[in-house]
């Protein structure tokens, strides 16, 4: 299962679903891949990182609501549930939620799992940076792993463009992942060094004014 634009201003991942689901090869293919290009309609249509389907309804982070409600009040709560209960649950084994970081910051490539089976399919990705992380409770990704599903949050970039460099290393990550689990044929190995990998990240805060060059 492959998710994108759970925040509305997440652009690279739509991408990556729109550009690697229709090169798959049918004939080679082993298993389904279900790829959601756009999980947050109303966000992405208002340019916006929250879901508010109309001036009526509160704006909400969807990616604090999972599993959600089908009987509840909140829309936000419902329209989560209808995405849990309707599409992802019995529709994957492992999934990548694809992401970008929120406006003002950037990330490089970078990978949150929660669990060991979560750092091999991180590790298969070949993000930059992966951060073992328990994780905050009512994201896709930490939802899908307490219901014993493999679930990886993928960052790319920063949000509001389409980054084809981010882009084109996510579609790879993916593909060799596929290989891994036997879905596609072998891939050539991804080349560069391998993620650094840790526990704890803090803020670097500069003891002057000025640019900072990373």
């Amino acid at each position: 299962l492959l998710t994108a634009a759970i925040h509305g201003d997440e652009l690279n991942g739509v991408a990556v679903v729109q550009d690697l689901v229709p090169g798959l090869d049918l004939r080679t293919l082993k298993g389904v891949v279900v790829g959601v290009p756009g999980l947050n309609i109303p966000g992405l249509m208002a340019g916006q990182r929250e879901f508010e389907p109309s001036f009526a309804a509160d704006a909400v982070n969807l990616n604090r609501l999972m599993p959600g409600k089908l009987d509840g009040a909140d829309v936000g709560e419902v329209y989560a549930g209808c995405l849990w209960n309707q599409l992802f649950m019995g529709n994957a084994d492992l999934v990548v939620d694809l992401h970008t970081q929120s406006r003002g910051t950037l990330y490089p490539m970078y990978a949150f799992a929660e669990t060991p089976a979560a750092r091999e399919m991180a590790l298969a990705l070949h993000p930059d940076v992966i951060k073992m992380d328990p994780g905050i409770r009512r994201t896709v990704e930490n939802e899908m792993n307490a219901a014993g599903l493999v679930g990886v949050t993928l960052e790319l970039g920063g949000p509001d463009r389409f980054d084809p460099v981010m882009i084109e290393r996510a579609k790879a990550g993916i593909l060799n992942l596929m290989a891994l689990h036997g879905m596609i044929p072998a891939r050539p190995a991804i080349r560069g060094p391998a993620p650094y990998i840790g526990t704890v990240t803090t803020d670097a805060d500069a003891p002057a004014s000025g640019f900072a060059r990373l």
